[in-house]
């Protein structure tokens, strides 16, 4: 009975026979300018991007940020390249507890912290309407931003981003 009790716990707890999600390549961070940035961005040209304005100290960031990671998965086989972007150059200073986190949740995607004056970062949120964190910014194959919702869910944003991703 005891051995019973055990092995349901462990199924509902979701412990046992879990299939580590496949990373494709290793998770880094890396801290960029607001210029490099949009160098990242220009040179995914061709590809619909998806970047998560975040920060590892704001909670609806950190509770929103699988639901980020799953997009990817589900989508980067047909394009789709996500861009984790830390805005608070703060972290910086935790850099170490940042990549964790990532590593923690799978990130295996591009992953940026910003090191850059206050002033160019709110000018380049402001123009992408991401002052707000947790928010998307999202740009189609041909680079042009498309204006996104922020409080749209996973389930509205994975629809556009098919949508993009069918536009050859």
């Amino acid at each position: 009975m005891v051995r019973f009790a055990t092995l349901a716990i462990a199924c509902l707890a979701g412990t046992l026979g879990a299939v580590e999600p496949k990373i494709d390549r290793p998770i880094e961070l890396r801290a960029v300018k607001i210029a490099a940035l949009n160098d990242e961005i220009a040179k995914h040209k061709g590809e619909v991007v998806l970047i998560d304005i975040w920060f590892r100290g704001c909670a609806p960031c950190v509770k929103r940020f699988p639901k980020f990671v799953e997009l990817h998965r589900e989508l980067k086989a047909e394009g789709l390249v996500c861009i984790s972007l830390d805005v608070y150059s703060e972290e910086l200073k935790i850099k170490d507890k940042v990549l964790e986190f990532l590593k923690e949740q799978g990130a295996d995607t591009v992953n940026l912290i910003v090191d850059d004056d206050e002033k160019t970062l709110d000018a380049w949120q402001t123009k992408y309407d991401a002052a707000a964190t947790p928010s998307y910014v999202i740009f189609d194959r041909k680079g042009v931003w498309v204006k996104t919702p922020q409080a749209e869910s996973k389930e509205n944003v994975s629809k556009l981003l098919k949508k993009l991703l069918a536009e050859k």
